[in-house]
């Protein structure tokens, strides 16, 4: 009777703490979400559509360049909590110990190369790439590092309320800094940029939940690439997909037509805050629930409250956005009214890409080969959309948005087939 009792009140207290930490996860994220709206606005409002999309090229060529880290954070963010769901602290850190060696040893060698392009551009006087490039190698420590490493710590410690101060601190530097942007423009949106890197990676650095030494262990690393590397690969897919647009939309319309489409990019951004925090809470949840029972439907219900909250939240989004923004942009940001149609689709896209949580499950339970067919059903599906509405209607930046929610159906389609499959098998 007294063990019932006391796990009754260790259940209670838990689902109060998660409660709590979604409801300030929910209020910093809405703090760094406006601060995150008005700095790109105000960037945007001082940079012609041409200088921002020059930048967003590089970051372009950043997010290719992250893809070489070839899943090990994938395998520690799986790997670990599930560790600590056995009660297995010991295994669980030189796992992180082993992600930590490679993640900075990737980091660093990604960045010497970086600056080996920054003195080229420098010797034939290309300043723009000098500094570009040099961007390009700071920005990929941050997501090899501080992202994929660090941060994965913190979720996987269900440390997000430091996540979600680190993240406010960082809205906060960000709004501050926009101030080397009106002055120098191109140049002061990469000092800016810098600066904001360097505030997240201190703060992530110092408030650390584990600090594990740097240690190369063999069967450990082979252990989270065996793990981490079928995630890594079916998540590429998905997260693969805005960058590939975004390439498309450079190679057809140049840097001016990407820095129009950076209107979308800073909406899409802006509404991806709360459905990436409710994923990283939800994920190391998941993870120790099947660690514990291996019940389909106590995963799905980790899910279920969060999920629908945010949905109802972004849909005040979408409305409000949807009405405003036109009449904004207009007298705001004259320059970028041809952006208009296309971030107004893209607060749609926003809204239903709150789903894309539920695919934490494919991961949890290892079915990364029916989340890959997942992710490819939508690729492909937006892949056929796109071509349609360019070779019909031909090139417009609308377009892309509006493939994309089509993408979106097709994903979600297949991923309620097969739940309905794992309900019967994991029951």
């Amino acid at each position: 009777m007294r063990n019932t009792i006391s796990s009754f009140t260790i259940a209670m207290k838990n689902k109060t703490g998660s409660g709590r930490m979604m409801v300030f996860l929910t209020v910093s994220g809405l703090i760094s979400n406006v601060l995150t709206i008005v700095s790109g606005l105000l960037v945007a409002r001082w940079l012609l559509p041409e200088d921002l999309g020059l930048f967003n090229s590089f970051s372009i060529i950043t997010s290719y360049i992250i893809l070489a880290q070839l899943g090990i954070p994938s395998g520690l963010s799986r790997q670990y909590p599930y560790y600590l769901g056995k009660d297995d602290k010991a295994g669980a850190s030189q796992l992180a110990a082993t992600a930590n060696y490679w993640s900075l040893a990737l980091s660093l060698v990604i960045f010497l190369l970086s600056l080996v392009g920054t003195f080229y551009y420098l010797a034939i006087r290309n300043w723009e790439y000098a500094v570009g490039v040099f961007v390009i190698g700071i920005s990929t420590f941050d997501g090899c590092y501080t992202t994929k490493y660090l941060k994965v710590l913190y979720r996987t410690n269900n440390d997000f309320n430091k996540i979600s101060i680190i993240n406010i601190i960082v809205a906060v530097v960000s709004f501050v800094t926009i101030f080397f942007v009106s002055s120098f423009g191109f140049y002061g949106l990469c000092i800016r940029a810098v600066i904001i890197i360097g505030t997240s990676f201190f703060f992530t650095w110092i408030w650390r939940p584990l600090a594990a030494k740097p240690a190369w262990t063999k069967s450990l690393f082979n252990e989270l690439f065996k793990v981490g590397m079928p995630m890594y690969f079916v998540a590429n897919i998905y997260s693969l997909w805005p960058i590939v647009q975004r390439t498309v939309v450079v190679s057809l319309g140049g840097n001016r037509a990407l820095g129009l489409y950076g209107l979308g990019l800073m909406v899409g951004n802006s509404m991806s805050i709360l459905t990436s925090s409710i994923s990283g809470v939800a994920f190391p949840k998941m993870s120790m629930a099947w660690g514990r029972s291996h019940n389909f439907k106590q995963l799905i219900q980790v899910m279920y409250k969060p999920v629908l909250g945010g949905f109802v939240f972004n849909s005040l989004l979408v409305v409000g956005g949807w009405v405003i923004l036109p009449y904004f942009v207009k007298f705001f940001l004259p320059n970028y009214v041809e952006g208009i149609k296309a971030a107004q689709w893209s607060l749609l896209v926003g809204l239903i890409a709150i789903f894309s949580v539920y695919a934490n499950v494919y991961m949890v339970i290892q079915r990364n080969t029916d989340r890959l067919k997942s992710y490819v059903t939508g690729f492909v599906i937006w892949a056929i959309v796109l071509f349609a509405f360019c070779h019909f209607r031909g090139f417009d930046l609308v377009i892309f948005p509006q493939a994309m929610l089509f993408g979106y159906v097709g994903i979600y389609t297949v991923d309620f087939f097969f739940y309905t499959r794992y309900k019967k098998m994991y029951s």
